[in-house]
């Protein structure tokens, strides 16, 4: 059984690594841990295993990165969450192993082994896919030169856009998705242009 308790303490543990490493911001928590709540509650799942999903996905981001290898924050983060199950033994096997599908398929997979991880996955594609989590991520974005935040939010949207599954969010996020694209866009040919004026 998975207990407020155990999710106060992952979402501490998320939180502090925010503070840590500024990695990914409080907002993008938040906002990710919001939508996937949303479709949790829409599309009957477990609510408890896709807050502790969208708490812990992307909780060792900022570590992984101050290490140098990005790629393996997923790894890190499932096995920061054993670490975690250790302190509540009434978590049963398979919500630990459903929680850690969440961590590992939250980039997307061809087949998902749950509900639950398949809303984690799709729940994280609206902070780079949406206008709401595009606008929320830019404001709360670490120090980065503005050039490199467009280019990053400009892959991200692309490959968010590609990793999201299920048929809601689609219909959803198509046209955010293309506004999204569209402001980018629009900023990076800005960008260009100052740099050609000598600005």
């Amino acid at each position: 059984m998975i207990s407020q308790n155990f999710l106060n303490n992952v979402r501490d543990f998320a939180y502090g690594e925010e503070i840590k490493y500024r990695t990914p911001s409080k907002f993008q928590i938040d906002f990710a841990y919001q939508k996937g709540l949303a479709l949790a509650e829409m599309l009957h799942a477990n609510k408890e295993i896709v807050s502790a999903g969208t708490f812990l996905m992307d909780a060792m981001l900022g570590a992984a990165m101050t290490e140098g290898k990005p790629k393996e924050h997923a790894a890190m983060a499932e096995e920061k969450a054993k670490e975690l199950f250790s302190e509540f033994p009434e978590i049963t096997e398979e919500e630990k192993e459903n929680i850690l599908s969440c961590i590992r398929q939250h980039h997307g997979v061809e087949r998902f082994s749950s509900l639950e991880s398949e809303i984690c996955c799709n729940a994280d594609c609206y902070k780079f896919v949406s206008m709401e989590g595009v606008v929320g991520g830019m404001q709360h974005q670490r120090k980065m030169e503005k050039e490199a935040m467009i280019d990053l939010y400009l892959a991200k949207a692309e490959e968010k856009w590609n990793a999201l599954s299920l048929p809601y969010c689609k219909r959803e996020l198509e046209p955010q998705y293309q506004a999204v694209k569209a402001l980018l866009q629009k900023m990076k040919e800005n960008e260009n242009q100052n740099k050609c004026n000598g600005g």
